[in-house]
């Protein structure tokens, strides 16, 4: 197999690739936040005052990331960050009404480019194409916790 067919065959290439698509995607569709940002505002729409360890479990950024994602989007103005009431070494991190607002205006825009991503796969395949999508994170997850259950 010569080494362009190895990398069109390749998952992990194909998935960056994707990965890449989508992002580009995103940013032209939305220039004031990146997908991570995006993500976090998400998660944090749902988990008022989540500290940073939560939005790594339910975001899937890893640390260092997030922090800079974070120190990002407080600078914007979308959210606040202080520390935790029951953990001086944690910080909890909050939506400022900017960034609700950021998040509502922002959404439908989202949801254009998730609807733009799945047109380009066959009507018929697109449930199982998320379904596939979800399994793959899930079962990502799992195996760099060591398998342990939540």
């Amino acid at each position: 197999m010569t080494q362009e067919k190895s990398l069109n065959r390749s998952v992990l290439h194909l998935l960056y690739r994707a990965m890449q698509c989508a992002s580009n995607m995103f940013e032209s569709e939305i220039q004031v936040m990146t997908p991570r940002q995006f993500a976090v505002l998400a998660a944090l729409d749902g988990l008022e005052g989540a500290s940073q360890a939560t939005l790594t479990k339910h975001t899937g950024i890893d640390r260092s990331t997030l922090s800079e994602v974070v120190q990002r989007i407080l600078a914007k103005g979308f959210v606040v960050r202080r520390r935790s009431t029951t953990d001086r070494r944690a910080y909890t991190v909050k939506l400022t009404r900017s960034g609700r607002a950021k998040l509502s205006q922002v959404r439908p825009a989202v949801e254009r480019v998730d609807e733009q991503i799945l047109s380009m796969i066959p009507a018929r395949q697109r449930d199982a194409f998320v379904n596939a999508l979800i399994a793959l994170t899930e079962n990502c997850e799992k195996r760099m916790r060591g398998g342990e259950e939540d």
